[in-house]
């Protein structure tokens, strides 16, 4: 995991609006995505290094306001540099952006929905029948790509509703 930690300059443009940076983390040929807070003009958070040992490339970007919703995101770069890792290639086991697998609330309904079972097929089993009876799928959102930056698991589970990336 590491840690960073700055300020949006308030004067900026689109300075006063920016609620949230974007960080892309890059080794090789694989690329990552994270979200992190901004309050008050400051930002304080980590992120994953989930490819292994080696050299990441590091952006930190703001996204392009605009008022209408969007299929897809457009986010310009602020700040760049590199940083070494010796962790292990977790890439498919830690939480990313969008599925907060280490989130309580996650954890705790996991917990539940796979109470008893001993086989990993069972729990697997258990979640998908969880979410197929208890996830609708969201025609309007589809029809009308009312995506938002914040969509995820968690969004998810509180709404009920979502499409294929809520889903996953």
């Amino acid at each position: 995991m590491y840690s960073i930690k700055g300020k949006i300059d308030p004067s900026a443009e689109f300075g006063p609006e920016t609620t949230h940076i974007y960080i892309t983390t890059k080794k090789g040929e694989d690329e990552a995505l994270d979200v992190i807070p901004v309050k008050d003009f400051t930002f304080d958070d980590s992120f994953y290094l989930r490819f292994g040992p080696g050299t990441y490339e590091v952006i930190l970007s703001v996204p392009e306001i605009k008022e209408e919703n969007s299929d897809y995101f457009r986010f310009y770069g602020f700040a760049r540099f590199e940083v070494e890792s010796t962790g292990e290639d977790q890439r498919d086991l830690l939480p990313s952006r969008g599925v907060q697998s280490d989130s309580e609330p996650i954890r705790q309904l996991a917990s539940e929905i796979t109470a008893g079972k001993s086989m990993e097929r069972d729990k697997a089993k258990s979640i998908y029948e969880y979410v197929a009876k208890t996830v609708a799928y969201d025609v309007e959102k589809l029809e009308t790509d009312d995506f938002e930056w914040d969509d995820s698991a968690l969004k998810t589970l509180d709404l009920k509703t979502g499409v294929c990336q809520d889903y996953s």
